[in-house]
This record gives C-alpha cells, structure tokens and sequence, in this order.
C-alpha cells in the first residue's frame, strides 16, 4: 500500500496552500477554493497527485493531526 501525504500549509508570504507528497514527488497547490472545507480541498490535491503520476484515485482517506491528511492507494501500477 502507498500513501499520498497532504498538508495545508503557509508560504513565506502568508499565502495559504497544499502539499502533496510521496516516495520524494511532490506537488504544490497555492489556488484555494473557500466554497469547500479542507478536507474537500485535500481530498481534491491528493486526486490530482495521483492522476499527475498517473496512479489509480485513492482508495482510502483521512485526517491526521497538524492539518494533515492522508490519501492511500492499494496498488501502483
């Protein structure tokens, strides 16, 4: 099993964003849309994650702690 690691996080400047990492990949999401929750929007990056390496749509999802989500996929192809 992998796992897609999002975080909300906050650039130097103030501006609020995503990550998405994995396995040394990673992907920055700085566009935020204030009409879904964070959990929405995370779930959101880490499909985009996938589809950027071309893995298969996470098969499982949740929160951690610290603003922390984790995305897991059974398999990678």
């Amino acid at each position: 099993m992998l796992a897609i690691k999002v975080q909300y996080l906050v650039d130097e400047d103030g501006s609020p964003y995503f990550k998405a990492s994995c396995d040394g990949g990673e992907l920055d999401v700085y566009h935020r849309d204030y009409a879904l929750n964070a959990n929405e929007q995370a779930l959101i990056v880490a499909k985009s994650f996938c589809k950027r390496k071309d893995w298969p749509e996470p098969k499982g999802f949740g929160w951690l702690e610290n603003d922390t989500w984790v995305a897991t996929l059974e398999s990678v192809i």
